[in-house]
């Protein structure tokens, strides 16, 4: 059931970040990013995601330079097309921003949730 995962997803990761303690955050790091990463992955895809990276090095970032997209998920090849690493960041700047009472609609991909 999904509202039992995410709220084990969301337990572990309060357990385990040294910045996530409160719902509505203000402070965030790309160790955190990777914690979801694995929580989501082990929760909802059973390991899949994992398993298609395979040994491939992920690297998760915060961009401050990101003003309209929420997030991006990047894969960095080589000119023969081999996947050298994958690169997940998010802005905190929106993200924090979801948090404010007047934040306005918030859309995904130009959907409301």
């Amino acid at each position: 059931m999904p509202s039992r995962s995410n709220a084990a997803i969301r337990a572990e990761l309060s357990a385990r970040s040294q910045y996530i303690r409160v719902p509505d955050f203000r402070a965030i790091h790309p160790t955190d990013l990777e914690l979801l990463f694995n929580g989501y992955d082990a929760a909802f895809f059973q390991g899949a995601l994992r398993r298609a990276i395979g040994d491939v090095p992920r690297h998760f970032g915060l961009s401050k330079r990101m003003t309209r997209a929420g997030g991006r998920a990047k894969r960095v090849h080589d000119r023969t097309g081999k996947p050298l690493a994958y690169e997940i960041s998010v802005s905190p700047t929106i993200l924090y921003n979801c948090f404010e009472e007047d934040h306005g609609a918030i859309t995904v991909c130009g959907l409301a949730p």
